[in-house]
């Protein structure tokens, strides 16, 4: 490390004017106008120099891996994670090594030290000298940092400094510099002049910054040219000829003028315009396949490279959104489908991002792809596709994926969010359909606090989801973590805009009539009327006088749904729904494990007395709800052809009731269609096994016939195997007679009488004889 500095630089803006720049050449190197931009490297068209000590140098444009091949041929060490970026960068040579024919050269870098702090550091690698280029001419611009290190008088010294003004000499083509010497973002010093031909101890040397080294350290409130090979090219006013060539073959559809550029110009292949665009990646955006195909044969195997946001050639292809273009890249590049940008996005987020359900469905084809990678932020596409507006590209798109075995639907995101609750948050009620139509499981899938599906629409009051879970069967008396049911999450919140009460009340209104538990305490005692009067407690809103709500109280008592209850004590919300309950069976009478009702916990005297004139006007014939119990299993009607006879087919091992006997009997069942898990055998409901879709043909036997005989049969061989039983135990115990003495049951007979009776030795000496 030469000087360190604290962090608070950003990396720099994409560029949008043309800033005034320079190029400044050292002393007894020759001179150069700069009018060569952006059509070559001005640097290589000198005359040849020998290389020395203190000289800035530049990493010839090569492929890598010929670069590595050259330093491995000659025994010289190369570094994957930095050589291969330092390629087209300028540094200065510390050392030249006459054996090993290499130079150390060191590279100036902003960058995260030990610490976590960003400072400069240096990079110092060995280059073989056949890879270095004398740097004569560095095109500079205001707003540049960069490092002035100088060797003068056996003394060594660095100084940063930013570049704020860029002056033509008279009668020289060489610029003047005006520095300002900088610490981090603050100026350390006054401004001076710097002329390099004025300073032969002297070397300006540029500081790169960025994932590998990637563009070039500048003051965030200057405009940005930041790609590195700026430095070498200058600010590219006009496109180079390779790029020209891709622009007016996509354009005019002739293709004569990239053909010469293709001869003339091939090392362009990697010239980058000011927003660091390569022919290829100007041939794809246009969908020009050929020409893609072209610059990838002139790539030949070496790695592809990525821009500024570390985007590949499959990423630019699937912004594009051209699926053929896209096919032919993962034919030749398929490894790069699983690539991460610098925002962690595949290829995968992109389309799905987009809504290209083509390109989707062709990057599911690959074999290798990953379905579940996250980006930063933690969402897989299926995150991406589940935020998506509702359209019939998203239903297909979110089809294809949850039909691919290899997507993982409950993955979360740095949100700690599955898709089914962005998708829940978001009130894409078609969405949330089709995630429980795929993976039935989703339906009552506990999450965060053990919370449901049906617990979050209810908590976020969306009412098209709530009715929908409630027709799909949703457990609607699922209690989470504190025992609250679904109906306990709907009242909890208030207050918010007048839209979302009435939504809040429309969930209330059908989990109710759904057969919801209303009296259910939760783990603090509290049933859904506590919760209401806790919420009427909470806003600031006071309740008016009973005399002014009897009226609409009293008629109450023949009314019995929702919407006429709050038609009559709007904008009272709370109060309609308090009214509401009680009117289907809500207990006023149930403590909370502080010992207090629903009445006693009202702060307002005039809600109190309006609770207890609603208690009072509380329908006779109300039946309260505080015990339900209902098994749908057992009321389940068929699912299958007739679609009328109740479901007494039970599966194992799931134990869902889906199909009636007379189905069960012609439908070869090999999988649940609830669950999708296999059927290991089925039981009627009589307890006996059944053979799904076994029925017999035409000619046959009567089934029932012969089920009854069969179980006849098994009947009378239970009632023989008894019989069988009963007969060997009576033999036992005549054996057990005959074994043991007939008056003590204990000791074996040793002693026969004339009779035939036996009997223990013991026993004889007490018999007497008569």
């Amino acid at each position: 490390m030469v000087e360190s500095e604290e962090a608070d630089e950003g990396e720099a803006q994409q560029p949008v004017n043309q800033p005034q720049q320079g190029s400044e050449s050292l002393q007894g190197n020759g001179q150069d106008n700069g009018e060569s931009m952006g059509t070559g490297t001005d640097n290589e068209q000198q005359q040849p120099q020998e290389l020395a000590a203190g000289m800035r140098v530049f990493i010839k444009s090569i492929d890598p891996k010929h670069a590595e091949r050259l330093h491995e041929n000659n025994h010289l060490p190369w570094d994957i994670a930095s050589h291969p970026h330092l390629i087209n960068h300028i540094g200065i040579i510390k050392s030249i090594d006459d054996v090993t024919h290499s130079a150390v050269v060191v590279f100036y870098t902003w960058a995260i030290y030990l610490d976590k702090r960003k400072k400069i550091m240096v990079v110092d690698n060995i280059w073989h000298l056949d890879l270095l280029v004398p740097c004569n001419h560095v095109h500079f611009t205001v707003g540049d940092r960069a490092i002035i290190e100088s060797n003068s008088a056996n003394q060594f010294s660095l100084l940063v400094v930013t570049i704020k003004e860029i002056n033509e000499i008279e009668g020289s083509h060489e610029p003047s510099y005006v520095l300002l010497p900088t610490s981090g973002s603050l100026p350390s010093g006054n401004p001076f002049t710097w002329i390099a031909s004025r300073k032969p101890g002297e070397v300006m040397i540029p500081i790169y910054s960025g994932r590998n080294y990637c563009i070039i350290y500048r003051d965030r409130n200057e405009e940005a040219h930041n790609y590195p090979m700026r430095l070498i090219h200058g600010i590219v006013e006009e496109e180079s000829a390779l790029l020209e060539g891709v622009r007016k073959w996509s354009s005019t559809g002739q293709a004569v003028y990239f053909q010469m550029a293709v001869q003339r110009y091939p090392h362009q292949i990697l010239t980058a315009n000011e927003e660091i665009e390569t022919p290829i990646a100007r041939a794809i955006r246009d969908a020009n396949w050929p020409a893609v195909v072209t610059l990838l044969a002139m790539r030949g195997e070496q790695e592809q490279p990525t821009d500024a946001r570390d985007r590949t050639l499959l990423h630019i292809a699937a912004e594009r959104g051209d699926v053929t273009v896209l096919e032919g890249l993962l034919l030749l590049m398929p490894r790069d489908i699983n690539k991460q940008n610098s925002e962690g996005d595949t290829c995968l987020h992109i389309v799905a991002r987009n809504q290209n359900a083509a390109c989707l469905d062709r990057l599911l084809n690959v074999p290798i792809v990953q379905c579940n990678i996250q980006n930063l932020e933690g969402n897989s596409p299926m995150h991406v596709v589940c935020e998506a507006q509702e359209t019939s590209t998203k239903r297909a798109m979110l089809s294809r994926l949850l039909t691919n075995s290899k997507v993982n639907p409950y993955l979360l995101n740095a949100r700690q969010q599955t898709p089914m609750e962005i998708a829940i948050v978001n009130d894409y009620a078609k969405t949330v359909e089709l995630l429980v139509q795929c993976r039935p499981i989703q339906l009552n899938l506990e999450h965060f606090f053990n919370r449901t599906p049906l617990h979050l629409s209810a908590l976020f009051a969306k009412i098209r989801i709530v009715d929908l879970l409630i027709s799909l069967n949703a457990d609607i008396n699922r209690v989470d973590m504190e025992n609250r049911t679904a109906l306990h999450l709907a009242v909890v919140e208030w207050g918010g805009s007048a839209d979302v009460d009435v939504s809040r009340l429309a969930c209330v209104h059908s989990l109710v009539n759904a057969g919801c538990q209303l009296n259910l305490p939760d783990k603090y005692g509290y049933t859904v009327l506590h919760l209401l009067v806790n919420a009427c407690n909470t806003l600031s809103s006071s309740c008016p006088p009973v005399s002014q709500l009897y009226p609409a109280l009293s008629s109450l008592r023949y009314t019995s749904t929702l919407d006429d209850m709050v038609k009559k004590l709007k904008p009272h919300w709370q109060l309609s729904a308090i009214a509401y309950i009680i009117s289907r069976g809500g207990d006023m009478s149930i403590r909370g494990r502080n010992g207090l009702t629903p009445v006693e916990i009202c702060i307002d005297e005039n809600m109190r007395q309006t609770l207890q004139v609603l208690q009072t006007l509380r329908p006779k014939s109300c039946v309260s709800m505080t015990v339900r119990q209902f098994d749908r299993n057992m009321v389940a009607l068929c699912t299958f052809n007739c679609q009328d006879n109740a479901a007494d087919v039970q599966l194992v091992p799931c134990g869902h009731r889906v199909i009636c006997l007379d189905c069960a009997q012609i439908t070869p069942l090999r999988r649940c269609p609830m669950c999708y898990r296999s059927i290991t055998m089925a039981i009627d409901k009589d307890g006996d096994e059944l053979i799904l879709g076994g029925k017999k043909r035409k000619g046959d036997d009567n089934v029932e016939m012969k089920r009854a005989a069969e179980k006849e049969a098994r009947r009378q061989a239970e009632i023989e195997k008894q019989n069988e039983i009963k007969a060997l135990r009576e033999k036992l115990e005549q054996l057990e007679m005959e074994l043991s003495c007939s008056i003590c049951m204990d000791k074996r007979p040793d002693v026969i009488f004339q009779c035939g009776h036996t009997a223990c030795a013991g026993c004889t000496k007490q018999l007497k004889v008569g």
